[in-house]
């Protein structure tokens, strides 16, 4: 009888942790998700010269975080975050760099933000974007410093005309996640 208790008690509590609901906080990106978003997003840079790549000012992108799930969820407790990257030129000691720089905010805590900034620079003879450097994660867990960018910095020798950035963004809080990719270019970059 003892062992009929037993496994009936064992069957009950089986069947209420299937259940229950899923609460678990999800992963961060993975490094193949991480390379999947920075191909899809290089894949629509434009070629320099083109009148897209002249007008290409990409304005920050925002990414929202609803917490719950359901009808239930609150479009008014989503929190907003920024996401935005750039391309800067660095002189120092008579060298000239290109800059990447990918930065994520948000305007309240979150569990876990993150940026990667990945610098991309043009192959004329080859008409496509080469990888030039990856940034390192960017990255604050918990986020506790509201409106503190998280960011992710790649850089390289000056080396060609045209450079681009594209960022990975990624924010959580609870069991919501949210992404984005921005992307960036510097329109007449000298190396001189």
């Amino acid at each position: 009888m003892r062992k009929l208790v037993l496994a009936a008690a064992l069957s009950v509590l089986s069947v209420l942790a299937l259940a229950a609901p899923a609460s678990a906080t999800p992963a961060p990106l993975s490094d193949a998700e991480m390379d999947r978003m920075i191909a899809a997003a290089a894949a629509e840079l434009p070629a320099p010269g083109t009148p897209e790549w002249a007008a290409r000012k990409t304005a920050p992108q925002t990414l929202a975080l609803r917490p719950g799930s359901g009808p239930a969820r609150n479009a008014a407790a989503a929190v907003i975050c920024t996401a935005f990257s750039q391309v800067l030129r660095s002189t120092g000691g008579g060298f000239f760099i290109a800059v990447g720089e990918a930065t994520s905010s948000c305007p309240a805590p979150v569990d876990y933000l993150s940026a990667k900034a990945t610098l991309f620079f043009f192959v004329p003879d080859l008409n496509r974007w080469e990888i030039a450097s990856y940034g390192s994660l960017g990255v604050a867990v918990p986020y506790r410093n509201p409106g503190e960018a998280v960011t992710s910095v790649a850089s390289s020798n000056c080396r060609a005309a045209h450079f681009a950035v594209v960022g990975v963004h990624e924010a959580r809080l609870g069991t919501a996640r949210a992404t984005a990719s921005t992307e960036s270019n510097y329109v007449l970059f000298t190396c001189g």
